[in-house]
């Protein structure tokens, strides 16, 4: 072996080793960070998307054609079929899948080092550069606080688990294309199967959630850059045939969204995400909502540079033209950096052998991503830090590269002196423990509830949601004063909100104040006469004055409303158990457990109330049942 076979050989093994720490501190530093993350409990969404999600509880239910997000609930039905409904596994998965993320960021830049507009300097860049700027950006990927709203709220696996497949579709197509421009006369399926699995996790990825619509032009931004069709056999010509098949991923989601016959299929949840979408299309101006998203992805920027202040509402408002001196100043700085980054990914191509490309990638990538949520299509919610979670690997790349650019400066200016490289780790070091810092004391807010929506309360008072989960909370406690307390806020907040007022009556139930209840109950009915809440709550009411026939009336209106709604159910059940009528009970319990078989009280009622009529032996199978439930719940 010649001596320079010799070191390149040694310098493969090097990178092989340095990539390996890094990927084990990553998995260290991802699960101590999100450590008293995993033993919060479900909170927000979370209810809707898991807890009470029947469509999750049978994995039969997906035997059917793809449908809304199909992937994402795919993902919680395996969960819960593995663990049941036990918070700490599902948020061990979410924490699990962002520290993959963090691995694929970088192996991502390790890639881009590789590519001819990069003249492949992931091995022979100075003082390791490729590896220095993909571990910084992966390591501050990883340990933003920023991350934790898409990690630690466990319905937001929809964001993370749509980044890993991002992820893993851009790292596959750049792999296939860094092995047909190293050989052509390499085998076809070395160069077939990362480009069949980019493919497949890009449309994959379409499944998973909307903002995977941009992958498509993602790819196309790879090959524009870092790729010139000219210098290659075929030209142009042959980038159109390769970039076809993705391109024609653009239209899965479009489909998706007009096929009714699919979204049935998925029913409940699935159907319902769809249905909010049309609705906020309809009654959100598209315009306004461009206007305040300028100022909301300033936010996003600042809040990236500096998380201070993270919550999970935010008192914004709409804003209505571009003229109001906010929303102008933000649309000329984005305006900025989004020609800076054109700018450095296009301008002078053939000498170019500097960071620039990288830098401008990454902010285009970030405005790209971010374009599904905070374009001209409306969402009712403003504003949330998940939706930056994807767009944030490009901010975040473009910030690394930017940092060590300056270093790079500093070294030529220094005469290649290699003392640079310790102030570099010293500085990525520095950043990293901060994050880590910041993101371990922001995921102790969501590890009790009552913390939590405090919190939101208090940063963000004008907002009615936050004082609704708060009485929620206060409500589970058994503290139902100070649960009338926040709903009344948030009643002062919006008026006409049926929410407010149908916990409310919740609240007054609960301590025997039945004429205010009932009062708050005509009045949730009245604002959202389609809703079931009202007749729901308005039932438990009549129960409570022994009017046992108005009850079934009530809890009867509420199941022509919402048929799978388990609560009624269980009313229902009680109420025909409080009159003697034991069989109808149990018929009614057992709909019940149709609906949520991880339900243990469910087993044990049915249990109980075999036992009073006499059928042990049934009674004997549901308690049993209880039992080999309670270590999962």
């Amino acid at each position: 072996m010649s001596s320079s076979e010799k070191t390149s050989s040694t310098r493969r093994i090097f990178i092989s080793g340095r990539a390996l720490a890094l990927i084990s501190l990553l998995f260290v530093v991802g699960f101590v960070i999100y450590s008293e993350a995993m033993k919060g409990p479900f909170i927000y969404d979370d209810d809707l998307y898991i807890s009470n999600n029947t469509l999750i509880f049978r994995l039969d239910n997906f035997l059917v054609l793809p449908f809304n997000r199909y992937i994402t609930f795919l993902s919680f039905a395996l969960n819960y079929a593995v663990t049941g409904l036990n918070p700490f596994d599902f948020h061990a998965v979410n924490v699990l899948i962002h520290i993959i993320n963090s691995v694929l960021v970088y192996a991502l830049i390790i890639a881009i080092f590789k590519t001819p507009r990069m003249n492949g300097r992931v091995l022979t860049g100075p003082s390791g550069e490729a590896h220095a700027v993909a571990a910084a950006a992966s390591l501050i990927f990883l340990s933003h606080p920023m991350q934790t709203q898409a990690v630690t709220y466990v319905t937001q696996r929809f964001a993370s688990l749509a980044t890993l497949f991002y992820l893993l579709a851009t790292v596959f197509y750049l792999d296939y294309r860094l092995q047909e421009q190293a050989s052509s006369g390499s085998r076809l399926l070395r160069r077939a199967l990362p480009y069949g699995l980019s493919l497949f996790f890009a449309l994959v990825a379409q499944f998973t959630k909307e903002i995977c619509f941009t992958l498509p032009a993602v790819i196309v931004l790879i090959e524009a850059v870092f790729f010139n069709a000219r210098d290659e056999v075929g030209g142009l010509k042959k980038r159109l045939v390769r970039l076809a098949p993705f391109l024609a991923v653009l239209a899965v989601l479009p489909f998706v969204f007009l096929s009714s016959q699919w979204i049935d299929i998925g029913g409940g949840i699935a159907q319902g995400i769809r249905e909010e979408q049309v609705v906020e299309l309809k009654n959100l101006s598209t315009h306004d909502y461009l206007m305040t998203q300028f100022r909301v992805i300033v936010t996003y920027l600042r809040l990236l540079v500096w998380p201070v202040g993270q919550r999970l509402f935010y008192d914004i408002p709409l804003y209505t033209s571009l003229f109001i001196p906010s929303v102008l100043v933000s649309f000329i700085f984005l305006a900025s950096i989004f020609s800076l980054g054109v700018y450095l990914c296009f301008a002078r191509r053939s000498a170019s052998v500097s960071l620039r490309p990288l830098v401008g990638f990454g902010i285009l990538w970030f405005f790209i991503t971010i374009s599904v949520e905070s374009s001209i299509v409306p969402i009712r919610h403003l504003i949330f830090e998940h939706r930056v979670y994807l767009s944030s690997v490009g901010a975040l790349l473009a910030a690394a590269a930017f940092l060590y650019y300056v270093f790079d400066y500093l070294r030529k200016s220094m005469q290649g002196h290699e003392r640079v490289r310790w102030p570099w780790w010293m500085l990525v070091s520095a950043i990293v423990i901060a994050l880590s810092i910041a993101t371990y004391n922001r995921n102790m807010f969501w590890t009790d509830r009552l913390i939590f929506w405090t919190d939101v309360a208090a940063k963000a008072p004008r907002t009615q949601q936050s004082y609704i989960n708060l009485g929620a909370v206060y409500f589970d406690r058994g503290e139902y004063e100070k649960a009338i307390d926040n709903y009344g806020k948030a009643i002062q907040l919006n008026p006409g909100d049926p929410k407010a007022y149908t916990n409310m009556a919740g609240s007054l139930a609960m301590l025997g104040r039945l004429d205010e209840a009932e009062e708050a109950c005509l009045k949730s009915i009245e604002l959202a006469p389609g809703s079931h809440e009202g007749y729901l709550n308005l039932g438990t009411v009549f129960f409570k004055r022994k009017d046992y026939e108005s009850a079934l009336i009530n809890f009867q209106k509420a199941l022509s409303i919402k048929p799978a709604e388990v609560t009624t159910i269980k009313n229902m059940a009680v109420v025909f158990e409080e009159t003697g009528r034991i069989d109808e009970a149990i018929e009614w319990y057992k709909e019940a457990l149709k609906i949520a078989p991880h339900e243990t009280r469910i087993y044990i009622t049915i249990g109980r109330a075999l036992k009073l009529k006499g059928r042990d032996e049934e009674a004997a199978f549901y308690f049993k049942e209880a039992d080999r439930l309670k270590p999962r719940y």
